[in-house]
């Protein structure tokens, strides 16, 4: 499953996962991919958007058959 991390109003972004979070997410989900699209200190409308809300992640979880999803 893909989950797309977004708000609706544009926020400054005050952090991002750390590489110790990061490797915990990895640790405690192997198939989790998280792709994070915005860096600390930056208005979210400065990174590439959609056009409808301003999206700061995108989480894909894998599972090992559709009822795991």
């Amino acid at each position: 499953m893909s989950y797309v991390l977004r708000l609706f109003e544009d926020k400054i972004v005050r952090r991002v996962p750390n590489s110790s979070e990061l490797h915990d997410l990895s640790m405690r989900f192997p198939d989790a991919r998280l792709k994070i699209l915005c860096e600390p200190s930056r208005q979210l409308s400065r990174e590439l958007q959609d056009g409808h809300s301003y999206r700061y992640a995108i989480l894909n979880m894998g599972g090992r058959s559709r009822v795991d999803q």
